[in-house]
Order: C-alpha cells, then sequence, then structure tokens
C-alpha cells in the first residue's frame, strides 16, 4: 500500500537509516532496507537497526541481547522495571505483572470492564452522530482498563491521564524532555504511595489491592509503586494506537467492514491483521551483551540494537503479498507483541479490548464513515497512529 515506489527511495547516506525520515509513509523506505541492509549502522540514532523477520526474531529470542541499560529511555522515565528487567529481577518481577493480565483476571476484566466501557462508549458516539475516535473512544477505554487494572480510582482517571502524557510523549519523541516526564513520574508514585498509606487502603482491588499494605515477598516497595506507572503506560498508549488505527483500516477497506458486519469476517481475523499491516510499535531496543554476529553484521559489545517491527511484519520471505491487507491470510507470524522473554504480557488483554470495541461500534450503527476529504496520516517514529479521527456513525 505504500504511496512511494521502493526504487525511488535511496538511503540518505552510507547505512544511515533514520527512523524519522518518513513518517508518513516510511513502507518503502523500510522496504530498501530489509532488502538491502537488514543490518545497518545508524549515525543518526547511533545504533543499528535490524528490519528483516529473522533477524528481528533472533534478537527477541537470542541469548546475545539484552533490554538492560542504565540509558534506555523507559528506564530514565520510569526507573527499573520488569521492562529493562533481565535474569533473576525479570524472573522475580514477570509473576507481579502476569497476575492480572492472565487466566480468571483477564476474564473478569473483560466482563466488568471492557464490555459494559465499550457498550457505552460506543452508544455515546452512536447517539452524537459525530465524533472525534481517538480523544472520545480510543484514548477512553484503554485508561479505564488501566486505571482498574492498576487498582486505582477512576475518579482519579483524568489527573492520572494528565501525568501519563509526558511521560508517554519522552518514550516517543526523542525532543521531549526528561525533567517534565520525571516530574510527572514523582507526582503519580506520591499519589500511589499516599493511596497504599491511607487508613482502609482504599483500593479498589487489582496490583494495588492485592499488594497493600504490603508487597509481596520478594518484592519491594518501590517496585511496586514503579509498576503501576508501567502498566499505566503500556497498557494505554499502544492501545490507543492499535484502536486508532483498527477503525482507519474499517475506513480504508469498506469491503472489509462489510464483511464484519455480515459475519463473514472474524473480527479476531481483522483485529490480528491490523496489528501486523499497521502496528502501534515500530521499534524496540536492545542491546548487545557479547560481541556477536547478526546476518552479515558485526554487532560489538554494548552496542544498541533498535529491531524494526513494522519492517519485520511485512517481509515478503514470511509473509505473501505483504502490503495487502488481507485479514484472512494463513501467515501467523506478526511481531507487533514481541517474541520471547520480553513478548508483551498484556497481548490478550489488549486484543480484546479493541475486538471488544470494534464489535460495540459495529453494533452500535450502520454505518462508519470519515466526513473529510481524504482519511487522516498514520503518524509518528516509536508509537504510531491518527492524532485525530473524525467519525460519523449512522444509527443503527
Amino acid at each position: 500500500m505504500g504511496a512511494t515506489a521502493v526504487g525511488a527511495l535511496r538511503p540518505p547516506g552510507p547505512e544511515q537509516f533514520d527512523p524519522a525520515a518518513h513518517r508518513q509513509d516510511p513502507w518503502a523506505y523500510y522496504d530498501w532496507f530489509r532488502a538491502h541492509r537488514p543490518v545497518s549502522w545508524s549515525e543518526p540514532g547511533r545504533c543499528f537497526f535490524v528490519h528483516a523477520h529473522a533477524l528481528v526474531d533472533e534478537v527477541l529470542r537470542g541469548p546475545d541481547f539484552t533490554v538492560e541499560n542504565l540509558f534506555r529511555r523507559s528506564r530514565q522515565v520510569l526507573g527499573p522495571t520488569l521492562v529493562d528487567s533481565d535474569g533473576e529481577d525479570h524472573t522475580r518481577l514477570r509473576p507481579l505483572v502476569n497476575h492480572d493480565l492472565t487466566g480468571s483476571r483477564v476474564r473478569e476484566l473483560i466482563a466488568q470492564v471492557v464490555r459494559p466501557v465499550a457498550e457505552d462508549l460506543a452508544t455515546g458516539l452512536a447517539r452524537r452522530g459525530r465524533a472525534d475516535f481517538v480523544a472520545d473512544y480510543a484514548m477512553e477505554l484503554p485508561f479505564r482498563v488501566a486505571v482498574e487494572l492498576v487498582g486505582l480510582d477512576q475518579a482519579d482517571r483524568a489527573r492520572l491521564a494528565r501525568l501519563m502524557r509526558p511521560v508517554i510523549d519522552y518514550l516517543d519523541r526523542v525532543d521531549a524532555p526528561l525533567s517534565t516526564a520525571f516530574a510527572a513520574r514523582e507526582e503519580l508514585e506520591a499519589h500511589v504511595r499516599a493511596v497504599r498509606a491511607a487508613p482502609g487502603c482504599p483500593v479498589r482491588g487489582g496490583l494495588l489491592g492485592r499488594t497493600t499494605p504490603r508487597a509481596p515477598e520478594g518484592i519491594g516497595e518501590e517496585e511496586v509503586v514503579r509498576t503501576v506507572g508501567l502498566l499505566l503506560a503500556a497498557g494505554t498508549e499502544t492501545t490507543v494506537c492499535t484502536l486508532s488505527n483498527a477503525v482507519l483500516c474499517l475506513l480504508r477497506f469498506p469491503e472489509q467492514e462489510a464483511a464484519l458486519r455480515a459475519g463473514t469476517l472474524p473480527v479476531a481475523d481483522f483485529v490480528r491483521e491490523v496489528l501486523r499491516w499497521e502496528p502501534p510499535l515500530h521499534f524496540t531496543l536492545r542491546y548487545a551483551v557479547r560481541d556477536t554476529q547478526l546476518g552479515a553484521v558485526r554487532i560489538p559489545r554494548g552496542a544498541a540494537v533498535q529491531v524494526n517491527f513494522a519492517a519485520a511484519n511485512r517481509d515478503p520471505e514470511v509473509f505473501a503479498d505483504p502490503d495487502a491487507f488481507r485479514p484472512r491470510r494463513p501467515e501467523r507470524a506478526g511481531l507487533s507483541f514481541g517474541r520471547g522473554r520480553h513478548s508483551c504480557p498484556g497481548s490478550r488483554l489488549a486484543t480484546a479490548e479493541v475486538e471488544i470495541a470494534l464489535e460495540a461500534l459495529l453494533r452500535a450503527s450502520s454505518r462508519i464513515r470519515c466526513p473529510q476529504d481524504g482519511l487522516p496520516p498514520v503518524s509518528g517514529v516509536t508509537f504510531r497512529r491518527c492524532q485525530e479521527l473524525p467519525l460519523v456513525l449512522d444509527p443503527a
């Protein structure tokens, strides 16, 4: 679907991949590097970029790469958490996060939060007829779910969302100030500590309900507090992006919307293809723990390595006709939730949120359309979505 011919693009210099070079339409740019330099040094990023599916999978699964580094942006802004830990720390912290993201707890969240909130938001949008889907739906549903997941009060949701915005901006943009994000993180953590210390422990359940007033054995108090921030960040922005990208795909491919409404296309297949074709997260960072070889390129110990999920998701060695949006395709090798020990623990919940949101929108309306000429562009470097998505919903 890339609008620019691959042959017309050339890298800006020898092995100088720059992820910001083609923000509006990066696909032909990714294609060129995947075909010609699947592993390459980038002077603008001061790191290696990896674009081919097999090599991305090798970095994510293999023992030669780690997430641990004091200067990783997520560690700078969130402190040491599960997402920046390997070895014993990762093994110790993973159950703290997994508890509410697997099994019966996910089913409870779906039944008690995701479905009723999705239905309420969809009905409200259909009743109004016009809305900005990003602001009025995509940002609302994941944050309500994340607040419930960590056990904070929904009445504080607006404040929590305000505090998380500079944190997410810092994770997404190299020009976002750390000082602003760090101040927001400190205010958030002070709020969490106050909740934990309040008489009667006024928490609703979730992570804080399980760990207040005392953290589980082997888990520090500060690790609980930092995990709240991690879940609020990780459980919201990528789902906001996926929701927005999914509705954008409904508008871009009206035959797929018709198939969903007719029941001939399972919503799970549609969402799986959205995640492959227009993933919410394009890059994630690793570091070489030793001198190693990746493809034909030598990677020295300590080097930063950015893996390109999006390029890997359209690798023609893995996906037939990879630029085509085909929800019924048989290949199930998309990498949008990662692989290996750092695969996303919230993938099941996030996928359910998007599937249920789409089902609710389709039930509440007879037609979904964009009132403007042309669809808004998907933009961003790390997190990718349209910034606004005006909709008109014809009532069911």
